[in-house]
């Protein structure tokens, strides 16, 4: 974890990401994350790229295996939505079958250099997004 910390100086989040999440968090929306991370390397990744604050969960990941679905689940829970209120946006084909799974709205963030929009696509996320501005773009035409 300390070598991880030390690393993370080199890396910044993708442009515009910020902006997203300020509309999202100026309409209201809640956001949590559920990652496939440990609890403390998700901490320190979400404090060096500034967006710590926009979280009101941090669902990490478990030695046993991949539980993205019963995390999300976790989170749906702690809310007291049900899943057709939710959106759920990944950049791996299991986290569209992680939000389809629990009936969530899924969403596809193809910006990475490490995300395969092919490999996304093949999953039918309800939406597939090329760069973070078709993600704000859609954002300002989507959520109240």
């Amino acid at each position: 974890l300390d070598a991880y910390e030390r690393l993370h100086g080199d890396y910044s989040a993708f442009p515009g990401i910020d902006r997203a999440l300020q509309l999202l968090q100026e309409r209201g929306v809640s956001m949590a994350i559920v990652t496939g991370k440990g609890r403390q390397s998700a901490a320190i990744s979400l404090k060096y790229l500034g967006l710590a604050s926009y979280f009101e969960m941090i669902e990490a990941g478990s030695a046993s295996g991949a539980v993205k679905p019963q995390a999300m689940q976790k989170v749906l829970a702690h809310w007291g939505v049900s899943p057709q209120h939710v959106a759920c946006i990944g950049d791996s084909p299991s986290d569209v079958r992680s939000a389809k799974h629990v009936g969530a709205l899924s969403l596809g963030a193809a910006w990475a250099s490490t995300a395969s929009a092919a490999r996304l696509s093949a999953e039918e996320p309800s939406v597939l997004f090329h760069t973070v501005e078709n993600f704000i773009t859609w954002i300002e035409r989507n959520v109240d």
